[in-house]
């Protein structure tokens, strides 16, 4: 396994006085298999996500890594969830996977095109590199230009291939304010370098029996958002290890975890009834 620490001495720099925020979700909401468990076993799956968004204020759009939504869809969940809510959305994989990103003009503006319509619920949108794509800076920046013209837009890269965690890579998404995703696969777990204005981690295996994470991991993750969140940089953090409803516990203690002194950071939205105990 490969982890970066102290790759690139990239300070993190206080980009703005305004409050910073933490939004703490889970990879997807349409899981059968939390029925019974999180959502109510009477309610049905079109209602799981307007009672998914009475207990967390983000959640991380999947399925459109895999069939790119239609407007309509966008539209409609904008249209189901409260006004401070926020959607981050993983791009589709023929730009990724496929094309590994090479020619991204008239996919990001067929991807764009209809996640725009999520309008102010629109928050980072995740690239997700496939594993055993080696680094390739020219394709990198070409990339990462053509997302310039999406101004509003928090890109964020999310590599599985250990090549990619050289200076070079950090320095381009840094010049080009992208985020580095810090994610923790098993074959290559990042840590650093923060090359933006926010953070955006994600967290996929939990070592505790069945993808669970321990107390430990949890507790880890809270101080590290706490330094984040002092050093002025709003912070994204989604559990997608969803089998057993562990991505909704863990996140629930991170959230409450947080809430002792940073409830300012936090969104609306409180507390389920979810098994308090999140371990």
């Amino acid at each position: 396994m490969t982890r970066v620490r102290h790759a690139l001495a990239l300070p993190i720099r206080r980009y703005s006085e305004v409050m910073p925020q933490v939004y703490v979700g889970t990879s997807g909401w349409n899981y059968r298999h939390w029925r019974g468990d999180f959502y109510p076993k009477e309610l049905g799956p079109q209602q799981w996500l307007e009672f998914f968004t009475e207990h967390f204020d983000t959640v991380e759009i999947n399925n459109s890594f895999y069939r790119l939504p239609t407007e309509e869809v966008f539209a409609n969940w904008r249209r189901r969830v409260p006004k401070d809510f926020t959607f981050a959305v993983k791009a589709s994989r023929f730009l990724t996977h496929i094309k590994r990103l090479k020619d991204p003009q008239d996919p990001l503006e067929l991807f764009f095109s209809r996640a725009r319509h999520l309008r102010d619920r629109l928050g980072p949108v995740l690239f997700q590199l496939p594993p055993h794509f080696k680094v390739n800076l020219e394709r990198l920046e070409i990339f990462l230009s053509a997302l310039k013209p999406y101004k509003k837009v928090r890109p964020v890269i999310e590599i599985r291939d250990a090549s990619w965690l050289v200076p070079p890579v950090f320095e381009l998404l840094e010049r080009y304010r992208t985020v580095l995703c810090f994610a923790d696969w098993r074959d290559t777990h990042v840590t650093e370098p923060v090359t933006a204005d926010f953070v955006y981690v994600r967290r996929h295996y939990g070592a505790a029996g069945g993808g669970n994470y321990r107390k430990s991991a949890l507790d880890r993750d809270v101080r590290q958002i706490r330094t984040w969140l002092d050093s002025g940089l709003d912070v994204y953090i989604y559990f997608n290890n969803d089998m057993g409803g562990h991505a909704i516990r863990n996140a629930e203690y991170v959230r409450k975890e947080l809430a002792a002194n940073y409830a300012n950071s936090l969104c609306r939205c409180g507390s389920s009834n979810f098994r308090q105990n999140p371990i």
